[in-house]
């Protein structure tokens, strides 16, 4: 699955990958095709990974960790309740700058 990760100390953007269950991908891509996007930001001391399911207001789900061997689990996590929130708001697309109002 893809994150767009956002770099220090300029705040640049790059694709990175990684794999997933293929049911945990499955829920990601309904995500995206819905316009969410996952970002995902090392800090600079390289030891903290945050990363979120989010449009341009804000995230529907979010989480933090070391950067490690808990990552997977973490993006599984985000995954799952990123899932449950948008079915449960009742799956609205993701407000970008092309949809907002205003």
């Amino acid at each position: 699955m893809k994150f767009t990760q956002f770099t220090f100390p300029h705040g640049g953007r790059s694709a990175e990958f990684i794999d997933m269950a293929d049911d945990v991908e499955a829920l990601a891509a309904e995500l995206t095709e819905a316009g969410w996007d996952f970002e995902i930001e090392c800090h600079p001391e390289r030891q903290t990974v945050n990363m979120d399911c989010c449009d341009i207001e804000k995230p529907i789900a979010a989480r933090s960790c070391q950067n490690g061997p808990d990552v997977p689990v973490k993006v599984e996590e985000l995954v799952r309740e990123a899932h449950a929130n948008w079915i449960e708001r009742g799956k609205p697309r993701a407000r970008t700058p092309l949809n907002a109002e205003g």
